[in-house]
């Protein structure tokens, strides 16, 4: 039997549930020792070949390298300025249910949810994330973007939780008795 592909949520946050400071900047996001390696990062996107992300997301991750980061997965930018291009990224405007019911029909590897905050609450919403990795960077911004705003209820099931180098990993799954 096929196994269906998952869509995950890999991202960080700071303790009090910001992805971003107010200034849309991230470069808070380490943990006790910054020269320490990160979040089984590498690890994670060698078992993705899709991203999603909505504009702003991309924007940011553009300012922050010349080359694209993503460039062996296939990213979707969810966007409403459908007439960009750029190689191995397809940018659209459909909902992005339609777009996660038909990559997981598809034959493939993990579906990354990568960002921002507003792509995320739709996902959250219409219950289209499977697993929830979360990692608690030991900071407190005060203010910025938050992950879950105005989220409906979600139950959640916690696989594992592990600490390194201050940095607090959360995996989770949803409920069955939650999902659609």
């Amino acid at each position: 039997m096929k196994q269906m592909r998952e869509v995950i949520l890999y991202v960080c946050q700071s303790l009090d549930g910001y992805i971003s400071d107010e200034a849309e900047k991230m470069d808070w996001m380490y943990g006790d020792d910054p020269t320490l390696p990160d979040l089984d990062y590498d690890t994670f996107i060698e078992n993705v070949d899709t991203v999603l992300m909505g504009k702003r997301t991309y924007d940011i991750i553009c300012q922050l390298s010349d080359e694209w980061p993503y460039a062996k997965q296939h990213t979707y930018v969810f966007t409403h300025q459908t007439n960009l291009k750029q190689e191995g990224i397809t940018f659209l405007a459909q909902p992005i249910k339609d777009v996660i019911d038909a990559l997981k029909k598809q034959e493939g590897k993990q579906i990354w949810l990568c960002g921002g905050a507003s792509l995320i609450q739709q996902c959250v919403e219409q219950d289209l994330i499977d697993a929830y990795e979360l990692f608690m960077i030991p900071v407190i911004l005060g203010k910025g973007i938050p992950l879950f705003s105005s989220c409906p209820l979600k139950r959640l099931k916690l696989r594992t939780c592990q600490a390194k180098n201050g940095i607090v990993r959360l995996s989770y799954r949803r409920h069955s008795y939650d999902a659609a």
